[in-house]
């Protein structure tokens, strides 16, 4: 299961400053739920592109997981 693999990437998630590195490691776990072993969705999408059957399957950016993980 992702979560118990991977939680170690979300341990300073919760602190109140979200630096370069937790953002990094947080999209990580979260490209691990789209289950491809890229470190970034712009990186996923790409390798996702030809696997998917709809457009809604994508991943999103990385500047729109960021705007989502800063609120």
């Amino acid at each position: 299961m992702v979560i118990t693999e991977h939680f170690d990437l979300l341990s300073s998630v919760d602190k109140d400053v979200l630096d370069a590195d937790t953002i990094a490691s947080a999209e990580k776990f979260a490209c691990r739920m789209y289950k491809t072993s890229e470190n970034s969705f712009d990186l996923a999408c790409v390798v996702l592109l030809g696997n998917i059957s709809s457009p809604e399957k994508l991943t999103p950016t990385s500047d729109a997981f960021k705007q989502h993980l800063e609120r």
